[in-house]
């Protein structure tokens, strides 16, 4: 789920070559009714299916609230009450996201480790991000990815005197299913390989790595 305060700039070119995920080589459309005997993705469906792949679990962490960095880590000697200020509870993660087009993305996990009395240092990010139908709109047609038990996110939370830091880096690995909405196409397996990086003081997240196939790069702007 990407929230109505993150933009989505369209593509500023739409790729007319796809990338066929079948054995027949060919491009289609989604339309309605059975739709397309086989799935093809564009690059901007490819850029759609990475960012609802990462976002999600940098929005569970808090990575992108507005003005992040002037939040203050008070008490940093334990995780329990280093995270106090910035997240409830302080070292779960358990949130679930509505997706653009139906469906729900969700992400659960934990924040571990121990920050020392300087307030300077780092947690471990330990998050699975699971789609249930989960929908968004790629280039006409409606994408529907699904994963059970979901992508690993994995990285560190870093802060420096005690503040959180910029910027904040996730890695999202693993396998999701794409699906055409209204389509009688097999759905197909697409492996994920991203890197997220935000920034809460300039409310902006990058989206980078591979996507079913494809490379994939974009940037994500958050507006307080």
């Amino acid at each position: 789920m990407l929230p109505t305060r993150i933009s989505r700039p369209a593509a500023a070119v739409h790729v007319a070559c796809c990338l066929v995920f079948s054995a027949i080589v060919g491009c289609g459309s989604s339309g309605s009714g059975t739709g397309p005997s086989v799935i093809t993705l564009t690059a901007l469906d490819q850029q759609q299916g990475a960012g609802e792949s990462a976002i999600p679990a940098a929005i569970a962490i808090g990575s992108l609230n507005p003005g992040l960095a002037g939040k203050v880590i008070r008490n940093p000697a334990t995780v329990n009450l280093g995270l106090a200020a910035l997240m409830l509870p302080p070292t779960t993660v358990d949130r679930t996201f509505n997706c653009p087009s139906g469906g729900t993305a969700h992400t659960t996990g934990a924040l571990t480790g121990t920050l020392p009395a300087s307030g300077t240092g780092s947690l471990t990010v330990g998050l699975t991000t699971a789609f249930a139908a989960c929908a968004v709109t790629g280039d006409n047609k409606t994408l529907v990815l699904t994963a059970d038990p979901g992508l690993a996110i994995a990285g560190s939370y870093a802060v420096v005197s005690r503040t959180p830091s910029d910027p904040q880096t996730l890695t999202v690995k693993g396998n999701v299913t794409v699906a055409l909405a209204n389509s009688s196409a097999p759905a197909i397996p697409c492996a994920v390989d991203l890197v997220v990086s935000t920034s809460g003081t300039a409310h902006s997240a990058t989206v980078a790595g591979a996507f079913c196939g494809a490379t994939v790069s974009k940037q994500y702007t958050w507006s307080p």
